[in-house]
């Protein structure tokens, strides 16, 4: 999204404003970097950052900047990542970011997860969490209840498929610089059950996933899964935060339990990869998770012409 100047500039001082509870606490290491990063790699800007530079912003002062609601949700989005960057449920700063979203008068569904949060209402938001995440993937059918998602996401346990394990096994013949090999060897390395075997997840799902991991080059440690996922949510949109960011920054940096396939963690965060992952996400000019997507017609393409033709820019963080 587009934005002038005094919008970012805007933004990055009340994400500061979030990330110090307006003045309450001290301004982190990790939160400094995150804002300079964001100020880098997502809205583009070489030269350096002089956070004492910034203007000062008060909640009833954001309003002046963003009149249309889309682009006030878009502003939300960093402060919301200014409100959890430190890796701990914050009442101060989640409710100086309330304040914002007020100031704005708009209140997107992520900003009822945080609510549910400092309410300790783990049921709703495991429930929540989990229905947020499928819904933002074009395949995925309208289910609601807990035990068709789990037969939707573990469809082989009932109807084992060999002839669709045997067809990823022959990805292994591919050439080694071909993208159906890395996804093989992605399976392997991680001794993942391929789709079609009993304990394999559905391809509708995982194979959209592990591709992306494959595509961006993010590893399946529990802090490439948060770059992996962050990526997603960008390519994706829809959903990209209640489906996707607050999932992933829940299970991995702030280890709460969402489900038993993501598990939980807490990773050590580099703000840098992270918004770097944010805007790599945002350039991919095709989303995998949609109906047209297969995996076996881009098999043989070579992994670098097959990231030349989805944008998938080089990844310059390790």
């Amino acid at each position: 999204m587009k934005l002038f100047l005094d919008q970012i500039y805007t933004i990055l001082a009340a994400m500061r404003d979030v990330a110090t509870a307006q003045g309450k606490q001290s301004l982190t290491d990790i939160q400094a970097r995150s804002i300079k990063a964001l100020y880098k790699y997502v809205f583009s800007h070489q030269d350096i950052l002089a956070l004492n530079s910034l203007p000062s912003i008060k909640p009833e002062q954001f309003p002046n900047y963003f009149s249309s609601e889309v682009i006030a949700e878009y502003a939300l989005r960093f402060l919301t990542m200014a409100s959890l960057m430190d890796g701990e449920i914050d009442h101060e700063k989640i409710k100086t970011l309330f304040q914002y979203a007020k100031a704005v008068d708009i209140y997107p569904h992520y900003l009822l997860q945080l609510q549910k949060t400092l309410e300790n209402d783990i049921n709703w938001l495991i429930r929540d969490i989990t229905l947020k995440n499928l819904e933002s993937f074009d395949l995925f059918p309208n289910l609601q209840r807990e035990e068709d998602i789990d037969k939707w996401l573990f469809p082989y346990r009932e109807h084992h498929d060999p002839a669709l394990v045997a067809r990823y096994e022959r990805l292994q013949k591919l050439p080694k610089d071909s993208f159906g090999y890395g996804i093989w060897k992605q399976f392997k390395d991680n001794n993942y059950f391929f789709p079609g075997e009993a304990e394999g997840a559905n391809y509708a799902f995982i194979m959209p996933h592990d591709s992306l991991h494959v595509l961006s080059g993010y590893d399946t440690t529990p802090f490439g899964e948060l770059l992996v996922s962050t990526f997603t949510s960008t390519m994706l949109e829809k959903n990209a935060m209640e489906g996707h960011i607050i999932p992933v920054f829940y299970s991995f940096y702030l280890g709460i339990k969402i489900n038993n396939l993501a598990g939980a963690s807490q990773c050590k965060m580099n703000p840098e990869a992270f918004w770097e992952a944010w805007y790599r996400g945002s350039q991919m000019q095709i989303n995998l998770f949609a109906h047209d997507w297969s995996l076996w017609e881009v098999a043989e393409i070579p992994l670098s012409t097959l990231r030349q033709k989805y944008c998938v820019l080089p990844k310059t963080i390790e």
